[in-house]
């Protein structure tokens, strides 16, 4: 699973037939142009299949009696050697309590308390006005597939690099001075 949803706070997992129910938002003022959460999904839907990404898995949460919305997208992705998962992940608001934003990458993770973690920050939009929804999602997936494939092509590197088994046990043993891999795991990393 490449991706985390979490709604706990003040937010309901929902369905999309449940986002495209939703009834228009009025404005809040006269610059105010609410964005219904049913088309900012429907943009990303579409910007996938207009780059030929499939859409593996989607979440959707609503909080502030709907006004707010968190979401999650696994894409399979077609690498040299096979195929990967990757996530996007996106936060909205109808009612300015929250700038649209978007982050991208192997693993995402969104929060109705506002967490959002990924390796790219894809998007970002202060307000709805004259917002370009389209030319936003582009430009946030410009910046993913970019990021992506650096990713890919230091993936495809690290496998066709040698490491001896002196080396390996080294790094190893780094790894668990560092605490980046917890004592209890050596055992099992010892044996793999």
């Amino acid at each position: 699973m490449a991706s985390s949803l979490v709604a706990h706070v003040d937010a309901r997992l929902v369905s999309l037939d449940v986002l495209a129910a939703m009834a228009q938002p009025a404005p809040m003022g006269p610059r105010h142009r609410p964005l219904r959460h049913i088309d900012l999904v429907g943009a990303v839907r579409e910007e996938v299949a207009r780059r030929g990404l499939a859409i593996l898995k989607e979440r959707f949460a609503v909080g502030h009696h709907g006004a707010t919305l968190f979401a999650t997208f696994d894409l399979g992705v077609q690498l040299h050697d096979g195929e990967a998962c990757w996530a996007l992940g996106l936060r909205s608001s109808q009612d300015q309590s929250l700038a649209l934003r978007g982050v991208a990458g192997t693993r995402v993770f969104v929060c109705d308390n506002l967490a959002l973690r990924g390796d790219v920050f894809a998007f970002a939009r202060r307000h709805t006005t004259a917002l370009d929804l389209e030319a936003t999602i582009r430009g946030g997936f410009d910046r993913y597939q970019q990021q992506a494939e650096l990713f890919a092509r230091e993936i495809a590197g690290l496998k066709q690099a040698e490491l001896s088994d002196d080396r390996a046990k080294r790094v190893i043993y780094e790894a668990a001075i560092e605490r980046v891999v917890p004592l209890r795991l050596l055992p099992r990393v010892h044996e793999l």
